[in-house]
């Protein structure tokens, strides 16, 4: 057998004894498990008619060793492993170890889903609803940020209970990082509950990722648009107004607007109009909504800037 965990050969006699293997070995017998792991039928004499049902049976047996293995592990290990696994310094051999050991399998693609620091309380239950579902999934915190993994075809993000959420895209194991990267972009553009976009998938984000890895923050601020829509959110008034827009943007009508509001027509259309002045653009034709979308996006890009001191003046 191939210890992968270790990288060693190991053959076990018939008493059940191991000895460790110095160079290559495969028996007439050979089976592939997954993430690298092997397992060999070694005979001295002639095959015997039940040698492939012991070899099912022994690879059988070896998978589900590994898989309880990986589930009987503490949540302090877990957290290790899932930092090993997210480093971008981490080696193609411990990354899949790393996963190996979380459950995850080396053929099958993965998603990063990162979120607040601070909603570490609520995860166990929402943990427990993507296993239910069939979903391999592992938490653990770095840094700031709450991380979770999920196999690829996890079901329920849309139920996650956090009040943020960034989702990075579905890839194979060894490009992790690369996940975590994308959902911590991905988190950024969230807009805390009960708001629509407090889910985020860096898949749906296209240009507005490449603006986010590189355009320097004090740039974005910088834009006059962006400038006038973080002075609107400055206020309870102006914030309300930004709803409006929202509301606008998404239903495409006033009046679609002012019912998903809950407000009279006049009401809205007051708003709008007042925004519209502050703004210094209209909201009636496609490409001021199409500045509004992007201001909107573009200022939840740099809101933790801004609230950590970035000035509305930078150029």
């Amino acid at each position: 057998m191939y210890d992968v965990e270790r990288g060693r050969l190991l053959r076990s006699d018939p008493a059940g004894n191991l000895t460790t293997l110095d160079g290559p070995f495969s028996g007439p017998l050979h089976t592939e498990l997954e993430d690298g792991a092997s397992v060999w039928l070694e005979r001295t004499d002639d095959p015997e008619p039940l040698d492939m049902l012991l070899m099912e049976r022994f690879a059988a047996a070896v998978r589900a060793a590994i898989t309880r293995g990986a589930q009987s592990r503490s949540l302090e290990d877990a957290s290790g492993l899932v930092e090993i696994a997210l480093a971008e310094s981490t080696g193609e051999i411990d990354r899949l170890r790393a996963l190996r050991m979380l459950g995850f399998r080396s053929d099958r693609d993965i998603r990063v889903l990162a979120t607040l620091a601070t909603e570490t309380d609520s995860m166990d239950p929402y943990i427990g609803v993507l296993r239910r579902a069939g979903s391999v999934a592992q938490w653990a915190v770095v840094g700031e940020t709450a991380v979770l993994l999920v196999s690829a075809d996890a079901r329920a993000l849309s139920s996650a209970p956090f009040s943020r959420l960034g989702v990075g895209p579905a890839l194979p194991p060894l490009r992790a990082a690369s996940s975590f990267g994308c959902a911590r972009v991905a988190l950024r553009f969230a807009v805390e509950r009960p708001h629509r976009d407090h889910i985020v998938y860096w898949d749906d984000l296209s240009g507005l990722a490449l603006i986010a890895a590189h355009v320097p923050a004090h740039e974005v601020v910088g834009l006059p648009d962006v400038q006038a829509m973080i002075r609107l959110s400055s206020s309870a008034r102006g914030r309300d107004m930004i709803a409006s827009i929202e509301s606008l943007l998404a239903e495409g009508s006033l009046r679609r607007a002012a019912a998903a509001s809950h407000l009279h027509h006049s009401s809205t259309a007051a708003r709008i109009r007042r925004a519209e002045s502050l703004l210094g653009f209209g909201l009636d034709s496609p490409i001021g909504r199409a500045r509004a979308v992007m201001a909107l996006w573009l200022m939840r890009l740099v809101a933790g800037d801004v609230n950590h001191g970035l000035r509305l003046d930078a150029s």
